[in-house]
């Protein structure tokens, strides 16, 4: 974790955006390659703080435009693709991806989880 909130969201929009420049500059990769690197960075960086602190809407609709770039690039698809085509789901002709809002309510749900496995653990004892 770093200083404050806002520095915290800064360096969470920062690496997303390395990670789409990134997958932009290296056409290298297969796109299944790609697709890890999206995987194993984006929600590991995100979830690692932001249950932790305030996310405005502004800085999560960067945000979420961010990840939209990364897999856009990840496909080698241009920037005019709606974004419909990574939000709708499987069932709907869509790509069904991981967004920054469905990664910071699994980590919500994963502590709070946690938190009432530990207490009843706890009451257990």
């Amino acid at each position: 974790m770093w200083l404050n909130a806002k520095s915290q969201r800064c360096k969470n929009i920062d690496a997303a955006i390395e990670v789409a420049a990134y997958l932009y500059k290296n056409d290298n990769l297969r796109i299944d390659q790609r697709l890890k690197v999206i995987s194993m960075c984006l929600p590991s960086l995100f979830s690692f703080s932001a249950p932790l602190i305030d996310w405005p809407e502004s800085d999560l609709k960067l945000l979420t435009a961010v990840w939209v770039r990364a897999y856009k690039n990840a496909w080698n698809l241009g920037k005019s693709i709606a974004i419909c085509l990574f939000t709708f789901s499987r069932e709907k002709g869509g790509l069904q991806v991981k967004l920054p809002l469905g990664t910071l309510f699994t980590s919500v749900w994963g502590n709070l989880s946690d938190v009432v496995n530990l207490t009843t653990a706890l009451g257990k004892c």
